[in-house]
């Protein structure tokens, strides 16, 4: 900071200064450290993808007894997961290096039948899996159910 007058004998002052801006960029690396730091410890367990549900709220008026859950792996093996009151796991294998598409939505058919109080699907696959593999079984598992999930993130 300079606080001074002329030599030139004008009663005019100069006054220069300069701003210390290290604190306040300390301040700052503290709290993006913070931010960055907090937020790896946020993950995203379900999200809900169904075309039909996108912008309306979802509302239910009783909850389902019953959840069921698809897995996609890489082999072309699928595993289809009833849990709540009654638990099943059924894998369904592979049919010419791929999911066997027919039997697995003949399973999802036959499940429906058993619960029908089921109208939400969570789909997920494992990292392996294409992205458009997830939305070729979207696209053909959304006539048997009103909301598909993707999950697993």
């Amino acid at each position: 900071m300079n606080i001074g007058q002329e030599n030139t004998g004008s009663a005019s002052r100069s006054q220069d200064f300069d701003l210390n801006l290290a604190p306040i960029v300390d301040c700052f690396t503290v709290l993006i450290t913070f931010m960055l730091v907090s937020a790896s410890f946020l993950s995203i367990g379900i999200l809900e993808a169904s075309p039909n549900t996108l912008g309306q709220a979802t509302t239910s008026p009783s909850a389902p007894t019953e959840t069921l859950r698809m897995e996609l792996k890489i082999e072309g093996v699928a595993e289809i997961q009833v849990s709540g009151h009654s638990k099943q796991l059924i894998p369904i294998p592979a049919k010419a290096g791929t999911w066997d598409q027919a039997l697995i939505l003949q399973t999802l058919q036959g499940l429906k039948i058993k619960y029908p109080k089921i109208d939400v699907l969570t789909l997920s696959a494992q990292n392996e899996v294409e992205y458009l593999h997830l939305v070729h079984w979207m696209e053909n598992l959304h006539p048997l159910f009103q909301q598909i999930n993707l999950g697993g993130f």
